[in-house]
Parts: structure tokens; C-alpha cells; sequence
């Protein structure tokens, strides 16, 4: 918090975001939202009151299966005293899933609609306040998920990913820099504002709508092929850079996409199997002379079923530490879990691409996974009978007590930076 002050961040509210962004308010140059997720209630115990000392206002996104649950959630009556003192409270759906996938047995649309109305109906039913914002759990949604939060009376939606923004980014993908005390990196960007050129570094001036172009895969699509061939034509983006067209893809970073300025394609072919998860594709070029953005998701499927040999169809919990570790997360084995809503993440995402009734929701085995936390090291058994030793790291338990905070951060009337 000193940080923003020593830099001449301004810290704003959400209303003065939303207002601005109407055209209704002018805010500082260099402005700042603050929002924290999830109602920890460390937030109440540690975050308030460095957040009070400074004077800055924050939004608090909550979903309201944990709250009044015991534990290290909030309570309502810690959530009405927040109120009471100005802080300001938002929408982080029910049960803090991704919305892009119903829970299996359930249907879609139904789900979907409890998930995004009913979190803003009992938050103004229960806090008798306005809510005007959603934050999507992970940052994960899609058209349907934008569309349904839309009807439901959102004047903003709010992602985690972060970057710097101007006034007419979309306010359905409205950008937020996850603030981690392990990853410093990520702090010093969202502080960097840039100069007041618009082209300069630190300063998104568009960002693409993935559904305005041809993917393929498409968004959100699901493939069996592990060395797929990732395509997007450009051709609705404008007068494009041919030299500045550049393609990253998560677990991998940028890699050599090649782009052909006449048919308006950019195209990158994967010599390597990938394994059964979800990967996530940023496209940046130049448009019109100005730094442009999009990016969209598909997940690569297992080619088959999963072999198991256990009489219920699910597997036990040392297969899953094994599948988790081997098949969904190998890039993160050793050091990377921060929180155990990052395990139960990456147990959901495995889940969601085995076949139905292999594996058991993460719901059910996160508290295993916490369990096994405490250990230094995990051991599994692979069908061959080979054993599998993995590190895991202990602050993985620890975690879950500290609030992550999001920090957004806005520019003036011409620019917005997110933190």
C-alpha cells in the first residue's frame, strides 16, 4: 500500500471506476481500485485495517457458499461491519467454481444461472446493497458467461488478467494484476504506467475480442489431437505489423508462430505431444500503429479412457497425485502452489477431461490434498508398480490463511492500468 502512495497512485472506488468510465467523473492520471477476493477473514483481521490506516477504499468480491461457514471464512455480521464502513461489496459467484463447466449431472444453463444471479440476489437480499460487479473465479469465462452476467444486471465484469487498459476496453473483460508477495515481478508492472504515449510499454491501448476472429482450435474448445496446429486469422483486426505479430501459449511462452500478411493468417505448429490440460494462447501485434491484444483457451483431452483398476470406476487418491502431477501440472510439481484453491484448480481441470465417473471431484479430495500438504514429500504408484516420489510444498496449507490480494489499477481520462 506504502508502494502505490510513494509512487502517486491515486486509490479509487469501484463507483468512481464505473463512473468514469461513463464519462461522468474524471479521476487522476495514475489511479488505482484495490479488490480482494474470496472473504478470508484475514482480510477482516490483517487486510482492513493496513487498507484504513491508508484511508483507501476496496471492494470486496465474495462468494456466499463459504460465508458464516466457520474456519477462516467471514462472517455476515464481519461483512455488515465492512459495510457499515464504506467498504465496498461485490459478486464472486456461489461456490466459486468455473463457470465455463456445470458440475457433472448438472444442467448447464440452470447452474449457470444460480452461480451468476443468485450470488448478486443474496448479497442485496442479505447486505441490502447494490451490486454492480462480478469477478469471475480464476479469471476463467466465455461469451455465455459474459452474456448471462450481463442480464443479470452487471455493470462490470472482472477478470485476472492483468494489464493496463484505456477507457473503451470492454467492461464485461475488465483486467485485474493478481498482487502475490512471491512474484514481485507482477507488482512492478502493474505500477508502471509508461509515459503519456499511448504506444509506449505498460499501456494496452486495445484489446481483441477472440470471438471477432477464426481460431482453431476454437475458444473454449475441447481437442484429442496432443500436436494440435493453433490458427487465428487476423484479417478482422485491421491494418496489422507483419513484423509485430507475436503468439505465447502457457507452459511454453513465445513460440515461432509464422504470419502471412496476404491471407492474414498466423499459424504455429506443435512438434511436441502436450498433455492433457487446458493452454492458453496470447496473440499481440500492432494494429493501426498502436499495441493490440486477445487471447482464448482450448484443452486437450486425454485420446482415451483412463485404465484403473478399482471396482467403484474412480481413482484412489494416490492416482490422482500421480495424474495431477504427471499429466495435468508437470510444470509446477516442485514450487508453485501458492494456495490450495490452486490444487483444487488444477484437480477440477483434470477432472473436467477424464471420463465420466473416473475420478472424484475436487471437492471431495481437496481436503486430502491438504492433508498431504503437511508432508514434504508425496508418494504415488504408478500401474507398472514403479513408485513416485514428489515434492510438495508445505506453505500450500499455510496459504489458505493469507488473502490474495487483486490490486486494479486505472489511468486517466485517456488510459486505465489495472492492479
Amino acid at each position: 500500500m506504502k508502494a502505490l502512495k510513494d509512487n502517486g497512485i491515486s486509490v479509487i472506488s469501484m463507483q468512481d471506476l464505473l463512473t468514469w468510465r461513463k464519462g461522468e467523473k474524471a479521476i487522476p492520471s495514475k489511479s488505482a481500485v484495490i479488490t480482494i477476493d474470496d472473504e478470508w477473514n484475514s482480510q477482516y483481521y490483517v487486510a482492513w485495517p493496513i487498507l484504513k490506516e491508508f484511508s483507501y477504499p476496496f471492494t470486496l468480491f465474495v462468494y456466499t457458499l463459504w460465508v458464516n461457514t466457520g474456519g477462516k471464512s467471514m462472517t455476515w455480521n464481519q461483512l455488515e461491519e465492512m459495510r457499515d464502513a464504506g467498504v465496498d461489496i461485490e459478486a464472486h459467484t456461489v461456490s466459486h467454481r468455473d463457470l465455463r463447466h456445470a458440475p457433472r449431472g448438472q444442467d448447464y444453463t440452470a447452474w449457470l444461472h444460480n452461480e451468476v444471479y443468485g450470488c448478486k440476489e443474496t448479497l442485496e437480499n442479505k447486505l441490502g446493497v447494490k451490486i454492480i460487479a462480478l469477478a469471475f473465479p480464476y479469471g476463467f469465462h466465455n461469451e455465455v458467461v459474459r452474456e448471462t452476467a450481463k442480464e443479470a444486471g452487471y455493470e462490470m465484469q472482472f477478470t485476472v488478467y492483468g494489464r493496463h487498459m484505456d477507457i473503451n476496453v470492454p467492461t464485461d473483460q475488465i483486467g485485474r494484476y493478481a498482487i502475490d508477495s512471491l512474484k514481485g515481478d507482477i507488482f512492478k508492472a502493474a505500477l508502471d504506467f509508461g509515459t503519456s504515449d499511448s504506444t509506449q510499454p505498460g499501456v494496452e491501448t486495445s484489446q481483441l475480442a477472440s470471438a471477432a476472429m477464426l481460431t482453431e482450435p476454437l475458444n473454449d474448445q475441447h481437442i484429442t489431437d496432443p500436436k494440435p496446429t493453433i490458427k487465428a486469422n487476423l484479417a478482422s483486426m485491421g491494418d496489422v505489423d507483419p513484423k509485430s505479430v507475436e503468439m505465447r501459449i502457457s507452459g511454453f511462452g513465445l513460440v515461432p508462430a509464422l504470419y502471412d500478411p496476404k491471407t492474414k493468417l498466423v499459424t504455429y505448429a506443435f512438434t511436441q505431444k502436450l498433455v492433457p490440460k487446458m493452454y492458453i494462447v496470447i496473440l499481440t501485434a500492432k494494429v493501426n500503429g498502436k499495441k493490440a491484444e486477445t487471447r482464448w483457451d482450448f484443452t486437450v483431452d486425454p485420446a482415451g479412457p483412463v485404465a484403473n483398476n478399482h471396482s467403484d470406476n474412480r481413482f484412489n487418491f494416490t492416482t490422482v497425485f500421480a495424474v495431477v502431477f504427471d499429466r495435468a501440472f508437470q510444470p509446477v510439481i516442485a514450487n508453485r502452489f501458492s494456495t490450495a484453491d490452486e490444487m483444487r484448480k488444477a484437480l477440477k481441470e483434470l477432472a473436467d477431461v477424464q471420463p465420466e465417473g473416473s475420478i472424484s471431484s475436487a471437492e471431495e479430495i481437496v481436503t486430502e490434498i491438504r492433508r498431504a500438504s503437511k508432508s514434504d514429500v508425496a508418494e504415488s504408484r504408478r500401474e507398472d508398480g514403479e513408485v513416485i516420489r514428489r515434492p510438495i510444498r508445505r506453505s500450500a496449507q499455510s496459504a489458505t490463511q493469507l488473502p490474495i490480494f487483486l490490486v486494479q489499477t486505472t489511468g486517466g481520462p485517456r488510459r486505465i492500468g489495472t492492479r
